[in-house]
């Protein structure tokens, strides 16, 4: 039930004499042989086929020396060929496939859904697939000209003119509160809420309402958006609210003497420390919504490559694009969002946590519900709100 793969590479034998490398690969074990003369040095790479890669590398790995002498000792064409070679004839858990994807009957018709973020990246995916089953599509997001951009090619492709964007900049609660008024004075019904923007490992900055940029971000704001729109996603019920998280939920820890990150910053704490309060909001959100016909799920897209990678560095970007065999493209790493959205068996379960279109287990931080509420009522405070 790991997220993390193991990959063992061992180099036995003489000069001039043939290579046994042994890869483990989640507990299944194949022993290959080969004539190539190469240096492979012996190694033990812990690489994650869901998360992130940067993240990944920076925690598990704790060097970029290290993963410099990675690159330097997998990235020539013989040696990454080889290497690739023998990766794809293990057992590597295959990427996104999900059972509700495109071809699947689900329609939507005469469903709303809002989506934060999606004018780029997974989001701009699952709003295509939503947008092909025949639902009318709000992006939220704070890019007007992308979103613009966005909305021409999504019904193009469709062939649903019901796609619409409106500007949202979640990291200002005053912009948050002008787009839900916009909402709730202009839409009948929304039937699927997915908090899906956010932003990961950027440099330190804090938002309109002083808030550290990740935190304020990919949870305050979505929390506040939430809330502000729930009674309208209560009357079109049953209604589903999704929350992308992330596998780097399981590097977080609630730290509620600095939540703003202002005594010190990680930009990978910071990102875990938001990605971990997106499943602690899902988890307490669907207790509260019990009875209302309105289900929460939180997710884990897997390792998308995408514009969220921006602000890594050049060591961590080489590191990504050297193993992005491992990584998904936006449509595969869209397809949990839109299996959370339309398969039918998650209608009698709320709270839950999923990756590749299944449930997984999260983190025991994320299960924790003292933790659940103590953040829920701070989280109130933040933002000015006042939810029982």
């Amino acid at each position: 039930m790991g997220t993390f793969a193991k990959y063992l590479y061992k180099e036995e034998g003489g000069k001039g004499k043939k290579k046994r490398v042994i890869i483990v690969n989640q507990g299944n074990k194949k022993t290959c042989e080969t004539d190539h003369r190469i240096n492979l040095a012996p190694v033990t790479v812990l690489l994650s086929i869901q998360e992130k890669v940067a993240v990944n590398f920076v925690s598990m790995l704790k060097s970029q020396r290290w993963i410099t002498v990675v690159i330097q000792t997998l990235g020539s064409t013989e040696k990454g060929t080889f290497v690739r070679k023998y990766f794809s004839e293990c057992s590597i858990p295959s990427k996104a496939s999900s059972p509700t994807g495109r071809s699947s009957d689900i329609r939507l018709d005469g469903k709303t859904v809002l989506l934060t973020g999606g004018n780029t990246g997974i989001g701009k995916e699952t709003a295509r697939d939503l947008a092909k089953r025949g639902a009318r599509i709000i992006i939220a997001c704070r890019d007007m000209e992308k979103g613009t951009a966005a909305v021409k090619e999504l019904v193009e492709d469709s062939g649903n003119e019901s796609i619409i964007v409106k500007k949202l900049d979640l990291a200002d609660t005053k912009s948050i509160r002008e787009f839900a008024a916009q909402i709730n004075d202009g839409e009948e019904q929304i039937n699927i809420l997915i908090n899906n923007a956010g932003v990961m490992m950027c440099p330190y900055s804090k938002t309109a309402d002083g808030f550290e940029m990740q935190f304020g971000v990919n949870h305050l704001g979505h929390f506040l958006l939430t809330y502000l729109l729930l009674d309208l996603v209560k009357r079109s019920s049953p209604a589903r609210i999704i929350n992308v998280s992330s596998t780097a939920h399981k590097m977080g820890s609630i730290n509620f003497k600095d939540l703003n990150s202002e005594q010190s910053y990680s930009s990978i704490k910071a990102y875990g420390q938001s990605k971990l309060a997106n499943i602690l909001f899902t988890k307490e959100l669907a207790k509260k919504l019990e009875g209302t016909g309105v289900t929460v799920y939180s997710l884990h897209p897997g390792a998308v490559r995408t514009e969220l990678g921006r602000h890594l560095n050049v060591v961590i970007r080489a590191s990504f694009k050297l193993f992005h065999f491992f990584t998904k493209s936006p449509t595969e790493g869209a397809q949990t969002s839109i299996y959370c959205a339309v398969a039918p068996e998650l209608e009698t379960k709320t709270g839950q946590y999923y990756s590749d279109c299944a449930q997984v287990d999260c983190s025991r931080a994320a299960s924790n519900e003292e933790t659940a509420k103590k953040l829920w009522d701070v989280s109130c405070k933040m933002v000015g709100i006042d939810w029982q």
